[in-house]
C-alpha cells in the first residue's frame, strides 16, 4: 500500500475575522463559514469582507478552540479566523475521501493540539499524517458506503431535533418567551432559590488523605438539554470531595463556559451513574422543588431570554465565553406557579422519553459508521 504525507497534498491557509456580517445574502456578500457551519446550514452568515476563500473542493479545519480537528468540505464562502482551509494540489484524490480519512483521525490530531487554555491544531503533527492513497475507485466505494450511514445519521438528528423544536413551541405557548412579556412575571435570582455548587478539581495531591476513585462528569458530557454518557472518566479524590459533590436525581448541571452559542447549557441528573460527581468546570444547581420543578429550569435555559443574559454577563475571549459563581446566581428565574410547571413538565417527559429511544437508534448507527471508517482506514496501516 503507498502512503503519501498529507503535506504533500495540502496547502493550508488560515482564516480571519470577518466585521460586516449580514443575515441575508445579497448581490455584493459571500457566505460567512465559521465553526457552526461545519455541522449544518441552519444558521446562514454573510459577510461583504474578503479572506480566505473556499470552494467546494476544498476542505476546511477548525483551527482553534474547543472544536480544533473538526472537518467540513463541500461549502463556498469566505472562513473564519479559527478556521483553515486544506486545498488540494493533487487532482487523484477525492474531497470526501481526504474528509473522511481525516475525521478518523480526529483524536490523533486532538491529542496533538498546543495551547494551555485554547487547543489549537498544531501544524506540523497534521501534516506529518500518512494518508492511504487509493486508486479513484476504490476511494469512491468507500466514500459511497460511509455516506449512506452518514445520511441515516443526519435524518435521525433532523428527528431529534423537531422534538426539541416541538418542545420549544409549546414551552412559548404557555409561558411566553419571557422577553415581550417579562412585566407580567416576578423573577428572583437563582441564588435565592436554589443551592450552587462547582465541582472537582483535576490535578489535585491529596498527599496522605484517603482517596478513592469515583465516576465523574466533564464538560462534554453536559449538553444542551441531555447528557452525554458515552465516556464516563475516573478521578481519584477525597471522601470529603465525594460527599460535598455526590450528584442527585433533580440536579441541574451546567457548564461555565464554551462556544458563544453553547454558554449557559444545562441538562438534568437522572441518577443515570450510580456515585457520579462532576469537575470544577461544571455547576451543580440543585432546587427547592416545592418552587421549581428542574425539568421546567432545564428548558428555561434554552430561551432566547436566558441565553442573552449568559451572553451578555460573560467574559469573552476568541470565540469562547466563560460566566462565574456570582453571574450564575444572579440569572434572573420566573417565579411560576408549581402545577403550571408541572402540567408542561408532564408533556415534556412524554416526548423525551420518544425522543431517547431516538438517540439510542442514533448511536447505534454512529457507532457502525465509526467502526466502518475505523476498520476501513486502520486496514491500510
Amino acid at each position: 500500500m503507498k502512503y503519501i504525507s498529507l503535506n504533500d497534498l495540502v496547502k493550508i491557509n488560515k482564516g480571519k475575522k470577518h466585521n460586516h456580517v449580514y443575515s441575508k445574502q445579497t448581490t455584493s456578500t459571500r457566505r460567512y463559514i465559521q465553526i457552526d457551519d461545519l455541522r449544518n446550514d441552519n444558521n446562514l452568515k454573510y459577510t461583504d469582507d474578503i479572506g480566505t476563500e473556499v470552494n467546494k473542493d476544498d476542505l476546511i479545519i477548525a483551527w482553534d478552540g474547543a472544536n480544533a480537528g473538526t472537518i467540513g468540505y463541500g461549502l463556498e464562502g469566505f472562513i473564519g479566523s479559527t478556521l483553515a482551509r486544506l486545498r488540494l494540489n493533487n487532482n487523484d484524490l477525492l474531497t470526501s475521501y481526504l474528509g473522511f480519512f481525516l475525521k478518523s483521525k480526529f483524536q490523533f490530531i486532538r491529542d496533538r493540539t498546543t495551547g494551555a487554555t485554547i487547543p489549537h491544531v498544531s501544524k506540523q503533527n497534521l501534516l506529518s499524517i500518512q494518508v492511504p492513497y487509493l486508486d479513484k475507485s476504490e476511494q469512491q466505494e468507500l466514500v459511497n458506503k460511509l455516506t449512506k450511514l452518514n445520511l441515516i445519521i443526519q435524518n435521525k438528528t433532523i428527528q431529534i431535533e423537531l422534538f426539541d423544536d416541538y418542545l420549544r413551541s409549546k414551552f412559548y405557548e404557555m409561558f411566553g418567551d419571557f422577553e415581550t412579556n417579562i412585566s407580567h412575571n416576578s423573577f428572583l435570582p437563582l441564588g435565592e432559590i436554589s443551592e450552587i455548587a462547582s465541582g472537582v478539581t483535576k490535578g489535585q495531591h491529596y498527599f496522605d488523605k484517603f482517596t478513592e476513585e469515583i465516576p465523574y462528569l466533564r464538560v462534554a458530557n453536559v449538553q444542551d438539554g441531555h447528557l452525554n454518557l458515552n465516556e464516563i472518566k475516573q478521578i481519584k479524590t477525597t471522601i470529603e470531595n465525594i460527599n460535598n459533590f455526590l450528584l442527585r436525581p433533580g440536579d441541574i448541571l451546567m457548564t461555565e463556559g464554551g462556544d458563544f452559542d453553547k454558554l449557559g447549557r444545562g441538562a438534568i441528573w437522572h441518577g443515570e451513574i450510580d456515585r457520579c460527581i462532576h469537575q470544577n468546570h461544571i455547576f451543580r444547581v440543585r432546587f427547592d422543588q416545592k418552587i421549581i420543578n428542574p425539568e421546567f429550569f432545564e428548558m428555561y435555559l434554552k430561551t432566547p431570554f436566558a441565553k442573552k443574559y449568559f451572553l451578555r454577563m460573560s467574559k469573552k475571549t476568541t470565540n469562547l465565553a466563560t460566566i462565574n459563581m456570582t453571574q450564575l446566581k444572579a440569572l434572573p428565574v420566573p417565579l411560576v406557579s408549581l402545577a403550571f410547571q408541572n402540567k408542561f413538565v408532564s408533556m415534556k417527559v412524554v416526548t423525551k422519553n420518544i425522543q431517547r429511544k431516538f438517540r439510542l437508534g442514533q448511536a447505534d448507527v454512529s457507532l457502525l459508521f465509526n467502526s466502518l471508517m475505523q476498520k476501513s482506514f486502520n486496514s491500510y496501516n
